[in-house]
């Protein structure tokens, strides 16, 4: 029986190391070039229109794109896909996008091992005011109890986490009393996925609330509240921590509540807003709470549409 076993383990061994070689040599002679990412980055700086949704086919080519092809922070940290009126999908080895499945091709054009599709979106969910881009110096930051302001500061040092680690916060932020992890900052984190989520960083207070307030909002000449809110995966993944619940007010009034649980990853919520007439404007706050405030590292973004 050793005999047999070693006869055969003599046989197989090789078959598994030519096929490995195989292997190795197919997948070496698919990867793209240098020359053939450069004349892609070198086409699409002049063909693509900057504003449109920029989207790798598959998700991990996507920094060999970032070496050639401007692509901002806002998009690559997106919520998600639905308030882009455009999108350029570049696709590796026929590759698609599932974040773009509902758009409709307009062109394709052939690069090398890329193929460069130009898409619409039929029913793009258009962006009235987002509250990350007016996130800074102008938004009041404060907690409940006890009644604490936060104040705004663009010279503190950076802070980041490291592998594992919390998100980084920027020199530009608000500075809470309990330490860096109270602060309300500008970040990504990473999702379930471990895709990057672009939100505003607002860790709760031990009691009460934090309340993040934004002046002179278009309320007029939108309809919904739309956003997403999660956790570091790392932190929210062993569904062990409390729940934390954001509220929504214009000019003091509630409009809605959502709740954050544990293992929810990346969700989103949507508020409905009252009737106000086109030109109106009001204050909105973002209330943020939770019953135990330990690791409860929370994340999100908001829009008007």
């Amino acid at each position: 029986m050793r005999r047999v076993l070693s006869i055969a383990a003599a046989v197989v061994a090789p078959c598994v190391a030519i096929a490995e070689l195989g292997g190795h040599v197919a997948v070496a002679r698919g990867v793209p070039t240098e020359a053939e990412w450069d004349r892609l980055g070198e086409t699409l700086s002049v063909n693509r229109d900057p504003g449109d949704l920029l989207v790798v086919a598959p998700r991990w080519a996507e920094p060999h794109a970032r070496r050639r092809v401007d692509m901002p922070i806002a998009q690559l940290g997106r919520a998600d896909v639905s308030r882009f009126a455009h999108a350029t999908e570049i696709g590796l080895h026929g590759a698609r996008s599932e974040e773009l499945a509902a758009f409709t091709e307009r062109s394709a054009v052939a690069i090398g091992p890329f193929v460069v599709r130009t898409l619409d979106n039929p029913a793009p969910d258009l962006v009235v005011f987002d509250f990350l881009e007016a996130f800074g110096p102008s938004t009041r930051v404060s907690g409940t109890v006890p009644a604490v302001r936060c104040t705004w500061s663009d010279r503190e040092p950076v802070l980041a986490g490291g592998l594992g680690g919390h998100p980084t916060f920027p020199s530009s932020r608000f500075d809470c009393l309990g330490g860096p992890f109270m602060t309300a900052a500008l970040t990504v984190i990473a999702d379930e996925r471990f895709l990057p989520r672009r939100c505003i960083w607002a860790h709760p207070f031990e009691r009460g609330d934090k309340v993040l307030a934004f002046d002179q909002v278009p309320v007029g000449r939108a309809r919904r509240v739309v956003g997403h809110h999660g956790m570091y995966w790392m932190i929210e993944r062993d569904r062990t921590g409390a729940d934390i619940e954001i509220e929504a007010r214009i000019d003091g009034i509630t409009i809605g509540k959502a709740v954050h649980h544990d293992g929810d990853g990346w969700s989103g919520f949507t508020f409905d807003l009252p009737r106000a007439p086109p030109d109106a404007r009001a204050t909105v706050e973002l209330a943020v709470r939770t019953s135990d405030y330990q690791h409860r590292h929370y994340c999100f973004e908001a829009t008007l549409r």
